[in-house]
C-alpha cells in the first residue's frame, strides 16, 4: 500500500453514517381559489340553464294539434313522379311516359319561340 492509500483510508474513517429520519413536509394551508369556485359556479349555472331550457322545449303541451289530410290529387301526382314510378311507367307504357316528359319540360324549361329566346338569337347569325 502506498502513502496515498493509507491517507485515503484515514480520510474515509472520519465519516460516520447518520441515521435516516422521516421526511417532514410542512402542511400546505388550504387556499381559497376564487377563480376555480367562480368557474365551477358558471359551469353549473350554464348546465342548469341548458337542462331547464331543454326540459321547457321538450315539455308536453296540453293542446292537441289538428293535422289536415293532404289532398289526394297532389299526393297522387307527386307519387307518380318519383324515379321508380317513372322507370316503371317507361317500361310499361312508352307513350304515357313521353307525354309526362313533354309536360314537365314545358313547365320547367324556358320557351324557345319568344322574342328573348336563345334559339331565336342563334338563328339570326
Amino acid at each position: 500500500m502506498g502513502p496515498y492509500d493509507e491517507e485515503m483510508e484515514r480520510y474515509l474513517k472520519e465519516f460516520r453514517p447518520q441515521p435516516i429520519r422521516a421526511l417532514e413536509a410542512p402542511p400546505r394551508p388550504w387556499r381559497k381559489s376564487w377563480r376555480r369556485l367562480a368557474a365551477a359556479a358558471v359551469v353549473a349555472g350554464c348546465a342548469g340553464g341548458l337542462f331547464w331550457f331543454a326540459r321547457r322545449e321538450l315539455g308536453l303541451s296540453k293542446e292537441t294539434t289538428r293535422v289536415r289530410a293532404p289532398d289526394q290529387s297532389v299526393l297522387s301526382e307527386r307519387q307518380s313522379r318519383t324515379t321508380l314510378a317513372l322507370t316503371a311507367l317507361a317500361l310499361a307504357d312508352d307513350k304515357k311516359f313521353e307525354a309526362i316528359l313533354a309536360e314537365e319540360s314545358r313547365k320547367s324549361l324556358p320557351g324557345f319561340r319568344g322574342e328573348q329566346s336563345t334559339l331565336k338569337v342563334l338563328a339570326k347569325d
